[in-house]
């Protein structure tokens, strides 16, 4: 039984996508870690551990930190500006342009030096 389940396993790796692209096992080695503390996780947590939305809202968390984040980058001006505002997308321009290679973005980022 053990066996048939690992033969299964075996062809719906080589089916994905990952399995298709050759470097299967370098990007489970990358992936491993993750892998483990989010499983060292659930008990403490519970299943919620697993969840894909995050507990704390990313934007008011990057707002808060705001000056620190300026400080430790260097930057003079920093604005946080939400993905789904129309009004903060027409604001970042030409950074914009992320939004489409990230199908799930939740900020903008737009940054400026003095």
């Amino acid at each position: 039984m053990r066996k048939l389940c690992r033969n299964r396993l075996q062809v719906q790796k080589k089916k994905s996508a990952l399995g298709q692209e050759g470097n299967f096992k370098q990007t489970q080695k990358l992936c491993m870690p993750f892998l483990r503390f989010k499983k060292d996780k659930v008990p403490a947590v519970g299943v919620q551990a697993l969840d894909l939305k995050l507990p704390f809202c990313e934007i008011e968390v990057l707002k808060e930190n705001l000056e620190l984040i300026k400080r430790q980058l260097g930057l003079d001006r920093l604005e946080v500006l939400s993905a789904t505002d129309a009004d903060a997308i027409e604001k970042a321009w030409n950074h914009a342009i992320l939004l489409k290679s990230n199908p799930h973005p939740q900020e903008i980022l737009v940054q400026g030096r003095s």
